[in-house]
């Protein structure tokens, strides 16, 4: 399943492209690999930018849900 939050951020942020966001999904409707895995094997991102992300859609997650 795609993650569109994360995908969101990263764009919003210029870490990835438009183009890059859309090679991924695409990537990713055919592989059904995790679209972060896909970031970094197509070399859109690093390991440490998509854990940071990660941890960002998650405190974000966080102060959502304990509203």
């Amino acid at each position: 399943m795609a993650n569109p939050m994360l995908l969101e951020i990263l764009l919003a942020d210029n870490e990835i492209s438009s183009d890059q966001l859309k090679k991924s999904l695409t990537l990713h409707r055919k592989s059904n690999k995790p679209v972060g895995l896909i970031l970094i094997e197509e070399g859109y991102i690093s390991e440490a930018t998509l854990t940071r992300y990660l941890a960002k859609e998650y405190e974000t997650l966080s102060m959502v849900n304990s509203n």
